[in-house]
């Protein structure tokens, strides 16, 4: 060991000497103001983090997947992502959307305000709730038309309470499954997470066998 090495150790060694000879309330004390400062964080800073929890939902047997972004100002877009080649995409044109709802509210529509409950993708459509719960629509990504959905109204009011009843409720250790499909056909694979959402892994094609891994 050089002489600067074994001085270094020495100053070291001093100064963590020093640091456990200092009385421990002066780690640990702090003013009123500062525990008040710390308990108006949360308050100050609520909100201003958008997406830090995103709430993705699978489509087209694994294919793709969808989810809503918040934006600054209460803004909110729906966009989808290709599973396979990463592209993310409006899910449906906004502005067309907006122009679609407003003749049916006879209201105006802000297309970064669409007021929209749910969405749900069935096939090629797209099911939407409205923001009163009272009315619902189906259209294409595109919005070619708005159609009325009465007839899947009280599915897409159903949808969040039968997903509480199928969510996980909780994890455990790390561990994997296998699917062997002995059917004629293929089998979708489907888990609820714990807000009750259905997310798609693939589809098994019939006579084979899939490694899943799980908690």
């Amino acid at each position: 060991m050089t002489t600067n090495h074994r001085r270094l150790l020495l100053i070291v060694t001093g100064i963590f000497g020093l640091l456990l000879l200092l009385p421990g309330t002066a780690f640990a004390q702090g003013t009123k103001a500062d525990y008040e400062r710390a308990a108006g964080l949360r308050e100050r800073f609520q909100g201003l983090v958008l997406n830090d929890r995103l709430n993705p939902r699978w489509i087209d047997e694994g294919a793709r997947l969808w989810y809503r972004l918040d934006e600054p100002g209460g803004g909110r877009r729906w966009v989808v992502v290709d599973a396979r080649t990463g592209e993310v995409a409006p899910a449906f044109d906004h502005a067309k959307l907006a122009e679609a709802l407003a003749e049916r509210l006879e209201a105006p529509v802000d297309a970064a305000r669409l007021p929209i409950a749910r969405l749900m993708f069935k096939d090629d459509r797209i099911l939407i709730l409205s923001q009163d719960h009272e009315q619902a629509w189906t259209t294409d990504s595109a919005v070619t038309a708005l159609e009325s959905a009465e007839d899947e109204l009280a599915e897409l009011l159903d949808a969040p309470r039968r997903a509480r009843q199928a969510r996980s409720a909780r994890t455990g250790e790390e561990t994997a499954l296998i699917f062997i499909n002995r059917t004629g056909g293929p089998v979708k694979l489907v888990w609820r997470n714990t807000d009750g959402e259905a997310l798609e892994y693939g589809t098994v094609a019939a006579g084979e066998q899939r490694r899943q891994h799980t908690f």
